[in-house]
């Protein structure tokens, strides 16, 4: 009787357990008997203890620092800002003080108007910084006392009696009637009505770009009958927007517009 070759089983491989035939699903004995290796049993490697991983959790770093200091030198900033706001407006008197004899007498000094005025005026705004020196005013009076004066039209007075000087030498025949509005927009600063920026608007066809000049313009010269012309037409317009008669009016003089706004000042 012959033996079939594939149904015969040699010894060797009887013998090998590993090729011994095991059912699909199960175990395998061999292997569950080994040591696991140090992968397999979830532990990694030192190298792998020592590498940061990515995306990994680093801490809060520099930004707790950052955010304190810049909290603190914010607190600072508004510390010294607030001591620096009081400290000025305890000295309200004392900048008074020095704007008046370091810029604003120069400053009137330096301007067009005539002689008798600028002396006249000078001798006001010296008044007024020895009473303020020898303490006749308080801190808020000066500083009420500085806006009055920022608002009177000083500087542009003198350029006004410049246009006033050539308009009575000119043979215009409309030359009364413009001077007749000149001498109403006086009025209106003599009652307080106007302000320097109102006569700035008034002389504005009359100036000129002067970068030598603080104010960065200067009265051209030589004036035009053109913007004369047009001077007295936007004097005109401000009189009669503030109700002003409409006459000449020869007693409004610089010196007592500038004391009255420094008494009406020191009251308030």
């Amino acid at each position: 009787m012959s033996n079939d070759p594939e149904n015969s089983s040699s010894p060797e491989k009887s013998s090998d357990p590993a090729n011994s035939s095991i059912p699909e699903g199960a175990s395998d004995p061999a292997k569950d008997n080994r040591p696991a290796t140090p992968d397999e049993a979830g532990h990694p490697d030192e190298a792998g203890d020592a590498a940061p991983q990515d995306g990994a959790d680093e801490g809060p770093g520099w930004l707790p620092a950052v955010m304190a200091a810049t909290a603190l030198m914010g607190i600072v900033g508004f510390i010294v800002c607030a001591g620096s706001t009081w400290y000025l407006f305890q000295q309200r008197t004392e900048f008074a003080i020095r704007t008046l004899q370091g810029a604003y007498i120069g400053e009137i000094e330096q301007s067009l108007l005539d002689p008798n005025t600028k002396s006249a005026v000078v001798a006001e705004i010296r008044v007024l910084a020895d009473g303020l020196e020898k303490g006749k005013y308080d801190d808020s009076q000066a500083a009420e006392i500085m806006q009055g004066l920022l608002r009177l039209p000083v500087v542009q007075w003198g350029e006004l009696q410049v246009v006033e000087a050539f308009l009575q030498q000119s043979e215009d025949q409309q030359k009364d009637d413009y001077l007749l509005q000149i001498s109403r927009l006086k009025r209106a600063a003599e009652q307080g009505k106007i302000t320097a920026m109102d006569v700035d608007e008034a002389l504005d066809p009359v100036r000129v770009d002067d970068g030598n000049s603080v104010n960065g313009y200067s009265l051209g010269r030589p004036l035009t009958d053109a913007g004369v012309a047009e001077v007295a037409h936007r004097c005109e317009l401000v009189a009669d927007r503030e109700s002003i008669p409409n006459e000449v009016f020869d007693e409004v003089r610089l010196e007592v517009i500038v004391r009255r706004a420094i008494e009406r000042a020191a009251r308030q």
